[in-house]
């Protein structure tokens, strides 16, 4: 009996091993950036600011708005002041932290605002449609014309305020 060609192949390909799950993209990127170290140096770097801002009132730093004439213009890497004190005495390390609670504030309250606004007009424009549908989605598209425009006229309004014309 011989064996046909067709049947030695369709052997083969069953006595190979199975195939392997494709990755997806997000879990080749993941491992790319996990791989580089830079990378994850950056990132380490990025979240213990993050992670200091957080809970800089129990690191036990100095008051940042404490000043004192004594310990006035310290230089970087004097005993307890890793980065000096200012002018007026203050711990700069303290001040760069505590400032960098304020910072956080100000850059994470407008994307959680942005994100909520947005999500429930979304969700009230897909849900109910027609014409409440299209008053919003027109309102959002003008929107933006409006800030940019009173922005603009704001900025101009106080260039001719301070130049005198003769």
């Amino acid at each position: 009996m011989s064996i046909s060609p067709i049947s030695a192949i369709s052997d083969a390909a069953l006595q190979a091993e199975p195939a392997t799950k494709a990755r997806g993209y997000c879990t080749t990127v993941g491992r790319r950036i996990i791989r580089d170290k830079v990378s994850m140096t950056c990132a380490c770097i990025l979240i213990a600011i993050f992670l200091s801002a957080l809970c800089a009132s129990w690191l036990g730093l100095a008051d940042p708005y404490q000043g004192s004439m004594i310990r006035r213009l310290r230089h970087i890497g004097t005993p307890n002041y890793p980065l000096g004190t200012d002018e007026l005495g203050r711990d700069m390390l303290a001040r760069l932290i505590y400032g960098g609670r304020l910072s956080l504030v100000v850059g994470i309250l407008p994307v959680i605002f942005a994100f909520v606004i947005g999500t429930s007009l979304g969700l009230v424009a897909g849900y109910i449609g027609g014409k409440i549908n299209t008053a919003i989605m027109r309102t959002v598209d003008v929107f933006p014309r409006c800030c940019w425009r009173s922005r603009f006229r704001a900025r101009w309004a106080r260039a001719l305020s301070t130049r005198s014309f003769r």
